[in-house]
């Protein structure tokens, strides 16, 4: 069945956002007159260098940082290879529900790690990751994702950044989920962020650096961005993530209040529709635009996301960053699932352009369409 643009529903904005057209604008406007090398002294480098500026300004703010401590990248799989590089020798302690960059990074450079799991239905706590970093020779690194991308479940990372540094182990903290969401109040040794989840272009994302924190760039070339990442800027693409964290910055009060009553909304009607249905941590902090809700017994998300692709409903049955795979997912395994229930799970993503009218239409397809594939 095919269905026209205007009647499509996109719920899965923790793989990516739309861009937003304050970032469309300004990605025009910097490509018709910040064309530049911003590395140039002439008046058109000066005009690219000016855009980087604001930009740079802007996501500073978003993470509640000074704009020096901003190290822009290419994304945040970037970024976290870069910290993880950058450390001396020594395991790592990870969240076991990290993103796969985080161990795949570890993997590259030899890394031994040992994975802290989260409370069942629940956040990684201090105190857990705590006990495996005083468990043992003393870790490099330590990486706590603020929130998770496929439950959405919160981790108080706020609390392991003092007794971290009493310790003198630096703090990676993957924002990339949390940005746009929830303001940023924490200032870990890095802090990643990346444009495409809150309404910015993707191949842009930054790297919030502290200042005692060591940071040794990926490769040598013209020494930009401090010597830190080297290469000719991106600058229209930096410019729409200037201007999607400006745009979330102005509302976000309001955003995350929205989000969180649709959300909501969504996940009642869901759970009254779909007997055996349940939601995972719902009883947990949360991101408020994200539910991982779990299909009754004999429904399978798989069929239920291909058939609401179908009536253009987009959806995940998991990560994004694990399509193709038909392994259950490591993160709902964690989080105290069965693997049964893991193939039960799918992943609804609310973001800026999600409307009333969409989440009845929803209400109506959703449980109508699983009572159609169920076993």
């Amino acid at each position: 069945m095919s269905t026209s643009t205007s009647d499509r529903i996109y719920l899965d904005y923790n793989a990516t956002a739309p861009v937003l057209p304050a970032a469309r604008a300004a990605m025009v406007a910097a490509l018709d007159s910040a064309f530049g090398n911003p590395s140039s002294k002439h008046w058109a480098g000066r005009a690219a260098h000016a855009v980087i500026k604001e930009a740079r300004a802007a996501i500073a703010r978003l993470a509640g940082a000074e704009p020096d401590h901003v190290v822009f990248t290419s994304g945040a799989t970037e970024a976290i290879h870069q910290v993880i590089r950058s450390q001396p020798a020594g395991r790592l302690v990870c969240g076991a529900v990290e993103h796969p960059a985080v161990f795949g990074a570890a993997a590259l450079y030899g890394r031994e790690v040992t994975r802290v799991a989260p409370l069942r239905h629940g956040p990684i706590t201090a105190a857990a990751v705590l006990a495996a970093v005083d468990d043992g020779p003393p870790p490099a690194l330590v990486c706590v994702m603020a929130a998770n991308n496929e439950t959405g479940i919160v981790n108080s990372v706020d609390d392991l950044i003092a007794p971290l540094r009493e310790r003198g182990v630096p703090l990676l903290v993957d924002a990339v989920q949390y940005a746009g969401k929830l303001p940023i109040r924490c200032a870990p040794d890095y802090l990643v962020v990346a444009a495409h989840k809150f309404g910015g272009p993707k191949g842009a994302g930054a790297l919030v650096v502290h200042p005692t924190a060591p940071l040794a760039a990926l490769f040598d070339g013209g020494g930009q961005e401090r010597g830190k990442r080297s290469g000719t800027e991106p600058v229209p693409a930096i410019a729409g993530f200037g201007a999607a964290a400006a745009w979330t910055i102005e509302r976000l009060a309001t955003l995350t209040v929205r989000y969180a009553t649709l959300r909501d909304r969504l996940e009642t009607g869901l759970l009254a529709a779909l007997p055996g249905s349940f939601v995972v941590g719902r009883e947990a902090a949360r991101l408020p635009n994200t539910s991982s809700f779990v299909l009754p017994p004999g429904v399978e998300s798989e069929a239920v996301m291909s058939h609401l692709n179908r009536a253009g409903v987009a959806v995940s049955a998991g990560s994004a960053c694990h399509s193709g795979s038909v392994l259950p997912s490591p993160v709902l395994l964690a989080a105290g699932l069965t693997p049964d229930e893991t193939f039960r799970a799918l992943r609804l993503s609310l973001g800026h352009g999600t409307t009333d009218d969409e989440i009845d239409r929803v209400l109506d397809l959703l449980p109508a369409t699983a009572r159609q594939v169920a076993r």
